[in-house]
């Protein structure tokens, strides 16, 4: 009898935490970076991955061409949103991630923005509340820029340039913990937070997840994820580090 030997079941029991808190909306600023300026891609476990959290979550960082950033776009406040919905036909389905950002005024700088990227590719990093980061279009996959222009008419009226970002996608807007570099700082795409030392540097298990130095134990010379030591020593559910 076959057996779809790649197509595993993930699905494990979500429970309702009271008291817990989920903010709503994205913080006030964005990265991007044309793809050109991308020599390697993170990459998504797939069929390999061991829980509905490794599913959706990038392995590695962006590896970028000499000199090239993360640009940072700051936004009107409480105005950027990332939506996300299932389209297609069964068997085909896929996901439409759509991001909006609302960058203040209409001068010189925004003005040039829009018409560099028009018919460029980009992609975008939504940074939300909690500071994780995900990404709007991928190596496959890239998002169709709608570009426009408001200044308003009233004194009460905002006047602004919108980037509308649309892309289709395997997955809805996956997770990237890796590093983001920009030309003032290497942002921590788990946190939102700068990378000052190696505490906030991502670190790739065997088993596919990420961690963070707290969570590891340094064992003749080796990384491992300490709650999978046994009192300490290595045994053969030990999880090593694989990628630093």
């Amino acid at each position: 009898m076959y057996k779809c030997s790649d197509m595993e079941s993930l699905y494990e029991d979500m429970p309702f935490c009271q008291g817990k808190k989920s903010l709503p909306g994205v913080r006030g600023y964005v990265f991007g970076i044309a793809k050109r300026d991308v020599v390697k891609w993170p990459t998504l476990p797939g069929a390999a991955a061991k829980s509905l959290t490794e599913l959706v979550n990038y392995v590695g960082d962006f590896v970028l061409a000499t000199d090239k950033k993360w640009h940072k776009i700051g936004m009107i406040p409480n105005n950027g949103e990332l939506k996300i919905e299932s389209q297609g036909t069964y068997g085909s389905k896929t996901f439409k991630v759509t991001s909006n950002i609302v960058i203040p005024g209409t001068e010189e700088e925004a003005t040039g923005y829009i018409a560099a990227a028009n018919n460029d590719e980009m992609i975008y990093l939504i940074i939300q509340r909690n500071g994780k980061a995900r990404m709007v279009g991928s190596e496959s996959f890239t998002p169709e820029l709608s570009l426009s222009q408001d200044t308003g008419k009233a004194a009460t009226d905002t006047n602004s340039t919108n980037v509308e970002a649309v892309a289709t996608d395997e997955y809805p807007a996956p997770f990237y913990p890796g590093k983001i570099e920009t030309a003032d700082a290497d942002i921590s795409g788990t946190t939102g937070c700068v990378i000052t030392d190696d505490t906030e540097k991502v670190y790739t298990g065997s088993d596919g997840k990420n961690y963070v130095l707290s969570q590891l134990t340094l064992v003749d010379g080796v990384y491992y994820v300490t709650s999978s030591l046994t009192n300490g020593a290595v045994g053969v559910t030990s999880i090593k580090i694989t990628v630093k």
